[in-house]
Protein backbone atom coordinates (compact mmCIF):
# COMPACT_ATOMS: atom_id res chain seq x y z
CA UNK A 1 0.00 0.00 0.00
CA UNK A 2 2.98 2.24 1.05
CA UNK A 3 4.63 2.19 -2.65
CA UNK A 4 1.44 2.88 -4.45
CA UNK A 5 0.62 5.96 -2.55
CA UNK A 6 4.58 6.79 -2.89
CA UNK A 7 3.95 5.94 -7.43
CA UNK A 8 0.62 7.72 -7.58
CA UNK A 9 2.60 10.54 -5.67
CA UNK A 10 5.44 10.56 -7.41
CA UNK A 11 3.75 10.86 -10.98
CA UNK A 12 1.78 13.73 -9.82
CA UNK A 13 4.64 15.88 -8.69
CA UNK A 14 5.92 14.28 -11.84
CA UNK A 15 2.88 15.73 -13.87
CA UNK A 16 3.27 19.08 -12.83
CA UNK A 17 6.66 19.93 -13.06
CA UNK A 18 6.18 18.72 -17.25
CA UNK A 19 2.97 21.24 -17.32
CA UNK A 20 5.58 24.48 -16.05
CA UNK A 21 7.58 24.59 -18.38
CA UNK A 22 7.52 26.89 -21.54
CA UNK A 23 6.06 26.37 -25.37
CA UNK A 24 8.81 24.81 -27.20
CA UNK A 25 10.85 26.61 -29.15
CA UNK A 26 10.71 30.18 -26.69
CA UNK A 27 13.58 32.09 -28.79
CA UNK A 28 14.67 32.25 -32.27
CA UNK A 29 15.69 28.66 -34.25
CA UNK A 30 19.42 29.03 -36.09
CA UNK A 31 19.80 27.15 -39.24
CA UNK A 32 23.41 26.68 -39.88
CA UNK A 33 24.49 25.47 -43.06
CA UNK A 34 28.02 24.01 -43.07
CA UNK A 35 28.84 24.75 -47.04
CA UNK A 36 29.54 27.84 -48.42
CA UNK A 37 27.63 31.08 -48.57
CA UNK A 38 25.90 31.76 -52.06
CA UNK A 39 26.14 28.62 -52.84
CA UNK A 40 22.95 26.47 -53.98
CA UNK A 41 22.53 24.75 -50.31
CA UNK A 42 22.51 28.16 -48.76
CA UNK A 43 20.32 29.77 -51.04
CA UNK A 44 17.91 26.47 -49.90
CA UNK A 45 18.08 26.42 -46.41
CA UNK A 46 17.27 30.80 -46.56
CA UNK A 47 13.98 29.72 -48.66
CA UNK A 48 13.04 26.84 -46.28
CA UNK A 49 13.80 29.04 -43.16
CA UNK A 50 12.01 32.36 -44.71
CA UNK A 51 8.89 29.79 -45.21
CA UNK A 52 9.33 28.37 -41.81
CA UNK A 53 9.16 32.09 -40.56
CA UNK A 54 6.40 32.87 -41.92
CA UNK A 55 4.23 29.50 -41.27
CA UNK A 56 5.04 29.45 -37.24
CA UNK A 57 5.53 31.32 -34.25
CA UNK A 58 9.22 31.60 -33.53
CA UNK A 59 11.51 33.28 -36.10
CA UNK A 60 13.86 30.99 -37.87
CA UNK A 61 17.07 32.68 -38.94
Amino acid sequence: MKTSSFLAFALALFAGLCSAQSAYPSRAVKVIVPLAAGGPVDLVARRVSERLSAASTPRWW
